[in-house]
């Protein structure tokens, strides 16, 4: 991991063309030897859609289902982890490319390395959730209750997603105050401060509250 000149980059997307300054290296997890190609495809292509439908025709219902026929509990488990973390921080772009599956052994399929966590909310400035969560399109609205509503359209164990939610609302809960003051500007720290107050996953008081934070459109789930 080290930090490049943009200007030393090639073949940069179109929307990233102006960017100035330094960027984040890092080594992919799916070449770990100059020699060594490791498979893997996202969930965008797991589902046969073209990139630009990243955050269309699916939920996150649909990403259990699949993760929990294929690789079982355990995986499943690690998905609610990583989902209940991508809330908390509050990444609203959590699409369809931004789940993935690894081959390590080229037959059998495991969730990758986690990648693109980031709290998006503080430069998008919005509540959307990217895909919906059991029927809940915005941040406020992500109850614990939305996620058991995922698990039964998933087909999968209310219990297991239930805890698994809890556990890792509960080790968010224990860790943040430890680093909220190593965040590396105040608009990071408020903007998590806010997931943790306003979102009834990780405050139950804040439920009544959802109605008055969320945009006009009501949500849609997406079967």
């Amino acid at each position: 991991m080290r930090l490049i000149d943009v200007d030393r980059i090639v073949n940069l997307p179109e929307e990233a063309e102006g960017l100035r300054g330094s960027a984040l290296s890092l080594n992919r997890f799916d070449r770990p030897a100059p020699d060594l190609k490791v498979h893997i495809e996202d969930m965008n292509q797991v589902f046969r859609q073209y990139p630009l439908a990243k955050y269309d025709n699916r939920s996150f219902a649909n990403l259990a289902e699949t993760i929990y026929q294929a690789m079982g509990n355990d995986e499943l488990i690690k998905f609610v982890h990583r989902l209940v973390f991508n809330v908390g921080v509050g990444n609203n772009d959590m699409h369809l490319k931004n789940w993935s599956l690894i081959y390590p052994d080229r037959r059998t399929p495991r969730l990758s390395p986690a990648y693109d966590f980031v709290c998006t909310k503080v430069y998008l400035k919005h509540n959307q959730t990217g895909l919906a969560l059991g029927s809940a399109r915005y941040f406020p609205q992500v109850t614990t209750e939305q996620f058991e509503h995922m698990a039964k359209r998933a087909g999968v164990s209310v219990g297991i997603v239930r805890e698994a939610a809890a556990d890792m609302v509960g080790r968010m809960r224990q860790v943040w105050p430890t680093i909220r003051g190593d965040m590396p500007f105040p608009a990071l720290t408020t903007t998590i401060d806010e997931q943790f107050n306003k979102v009834p996953l990780f405050n139950p008081k804040a439920s009544s509250v959802v109605a008055t934070e969320v945009a006009e459109e009501p949500p849609q789930e997406i079967a």
